[in-house]
């Protein structure tokens, strides 16, 4: 059973991961305890596009990957946003590694960026919780709140 369209050779694994680290994919942070974790998925990782979108990818053990791009998660937007797959940035990032690939199952044709649905607004939900938090640690009249409150959100905002 294959998991992937793209299967990699020669290479372990956590090697394969190691690559996409090094060219500024990282782990999705707090909210990855949400993502989906598929069947056979070793690694999951993503890197922002720019401001409104991010590329996920997914390492399984039988050494396939697949890849989508998405609103980023930072926005409540992302809770009904739609994906797209998205590969041409994967293949390129395999080829400068000269890492030997074949694509084991077609590839759809990558979305244009600028043909990717978003939001004409968006709202972050790092504010929102920010503002709840703090009202909720007046209510219960802590000392530093905003102190506090900034740490909890650059917690939570990790990985965004």
């Amino acid at each position: 059973m294959t998991y992937g369209p793209i299967q990699v050779f020669d290479i372990e694994i956590n090697d394969l991961e190691s690559i996409f680290r090094a060219e500024g994919f990282r782990d999705p942070g707090l909210l990855g305890a949400f993502q989906e974790r598929k069947t056979g998925q070793k690694f999951g990782l993503i890197k922002p596009v720019n401001d409104k979108l991010e590329i996920h990818i997914r390492g399984y053990e039988d050494l396939t990957i697949d890849s989508e791009i998405e609103l980023r998660r930072k926005y409540l937007q992302h809770l009904d946003a739609k994906s797209y797959p998205c590969y041409k940035q994967i293949i390129e990032i395999l080829r400068r590694h000269n890492l030997r690939f074949k694509c084991i199952e077609p590839l759809p044709d990558d979305p244009e960026i600028k043909a990717i649905a978003v939001p004409k607004e968006t709202t972050e939900w790092g504010p929102i919780v920010e503002e709840k938090i703090v009202s909720a640690l007046a209510f219960l009249k802590v000392k530093d709140d905003k102190k506090i409150v900034k740490k909890l959100i650059e917690i939570l905002s990790e990985g965004l």
